[in-house]
């Protein structure tokens, strides 16, 4: 059946509707065709808290940028090392400027910023291209220590003293974002028996290993930035009790062998990111097991418990960012305990590696082939390595790291790391440069 001609009409009609509806949506939405894009702010150097009063503020300024056009693409753009970043001390970017510098210095090594000492300042930046300037960054804080902290407060130890526990828990109060070290004598000299967080020693306790039947008298200092209080007037004295069904023998006691010594096993294994590893293992022969936070059963007893305990695994606590040899002994059910068992390693890592980059082309180069050099700076163990190249998947890479055939255009390189006690840098590194001909 044919149309009549209001029916085209109203066609034509509705088809114009959909047409112009179309067209302003891409007028209202469609972003600047130069818009600049706000960089990243990652990092301060020295990381905070530091005794730098002039601190470098580090971040990312490669953007993207995309335009509308009439084939409707989507055309990337990366950010110009010469753009002008500007830091600020207020998250709107507006008032006075704290510091300026170009994108590339924003990148390595970063913008120098003054602050005052004993502060505690958060900054943000924006940057300001053809497309005008960006909108505000995230911010990123910077504590500055120049007076060393007050020395911790001790308010209690877990559990209540006297206690058949050779892992109390001490709690008290410390600076902020500060270390606490323990010790065992009133000048807080010598190594420390254990360390841990002020977030720790306020909340659940600094785990300390101490031995069978003794009591225990623990002071501490507080560390930040690397100043040290003086040692703390506050202290907390422990007694540790153990019946004597639970001590182990001299040996021998009615002429029977000694049992074998314990076989142990850590989790998450010889790395890892928590401070609550899992100490496990088979006893045979054994009525009860003792784990040491020391090679050759040494010091303490960090956890005690039945050969089915041990099969399970017993938490055992560490301090951020140390090692620790875990032995064990068996003790029969005459009391005659064995062997020191062989010793397992545990490397307590919570720190992320952070890339940078050492080595690699200027802002421009004729070369089709360069050779790019970074590394973890925070010296982690087993780090490696993720590189991406412009649009390229990501893929295993080391350092020196040689890209060849690049073509005429601007490339942008990415890195990020992860080590082997599974810490990831949050967000990678980039350098951006510029392949061009020669003459």
């Amino acid at each position: 059946m044919s149309q009549s001609y209001e029916e085209r009409t109203n066609m034509v009609r509705s088809s114009l509707c959909v047409f112009l509806a179309v067209v302003l949506t891409m007028v209202i939405f469609a972003p600047p065709a130069s818009a600049t894009v706000a960089p990243i702010l990652t990092s301060t150097n020295p990381t905070s808290p530091g005794t730098s009063l002039e601190p470098r503020i580090v971040g990312n300024a490669d953007g993207v940028i995309t335009t509308v056009v009439k084939t409707r693409a989507i055309l990337p753009r990366a950010t110009e090392p010469g753009n002008t970043i500007t830091i600020y001390t207020d998250p709107s970017c507006t008032g006075p400027s704290a510091a300026t510098g170009t994108a590339a210095e924003l990148e390595s090594p970063g913008i120098t910023v003054t602050v005052a000492p004993d502060s505690e300042t958060t900054f943000y930046a924006n940057e300001t291209g053809l497309g005008g300037a960006s909108t505000c960054s995230n911010g990123i804080t910077y504590k500055q220590v120049t007076t060393a902290p007050a020395p911790p407060t001790f308010t209690g130890v877990t559990p209540a003293s006297p206690a058949n526990d050779n892992s109390p828990h001490l709690q008290g109060s410390a600076a902020a974002s500060s270390i606490v070290y323990l010790y065992t004598n009133a000048l807080c000299s010598g190594e420390p028996v254990a360390l841990g967080t002020a977030t720790q020693f306020g909340g659940s306790g600094i785990g300390a290993s101490v031995a069978d039947n003794s009591t225990t008298t623990f002071y501490a200092v507080a560390s930040l930035a690397g100043l040290r209080s003086t040692c703390s007037s506050s202290s907390v004295t422990y007694q540790e009790v153990t019946p004597p069904e639970e001590q182990g023998g001299g040996g021998g006691s009615n002429g029977s062998a000694k049992p074998p010594a314990p076989h142990l096993r850590v989790a998450p294994g010889a790395y890892g990111n928590t401070m609550k590893p899992i100490v496990s293992g088979s006893a045979q022969e054994a009525a009860s097991v003792k784990v040491f936070a020391a090679p050759g059963c040494a010091g303490g007893v960090v956890a005690k418990g039945s050969p089915t305990q041990l099969s399970a695994g017993f938490s055992v606590s560490v301090g951020p960012n140390t090692v620790t040899d875990f032995s064990a002994r068996s003790v029969d059910s005459d009391g005659d305990p064995s062997a020191c068992s062989d010793t397992v390693e545990y490397t307590e890592d919570s720190i992320a590696p952070k890339t940078r980059f050492t080595a690699g082309p200027g802002a421009t180069t004729k070369k089709k082939t360069v050779v790019f050099r970074f590394a973890d700076i925070t010296k982690g163990p087993a780090t490696s390595f993720l590189c991406k190249l412009d649009k390229k998947p990501w893929k295993a890479c080391q350092a020196p790291l040689k890209l060849k055939g690049l073509g005429h255009k601007r490339h942008t390189l990415q890195v990020k790391a992860y080590d082997a006690a599974g810490n990831r840098e949050k967000h990678p590194v980039k350098r951006s440069f510029q392949v061009v001909a020669g003459r």
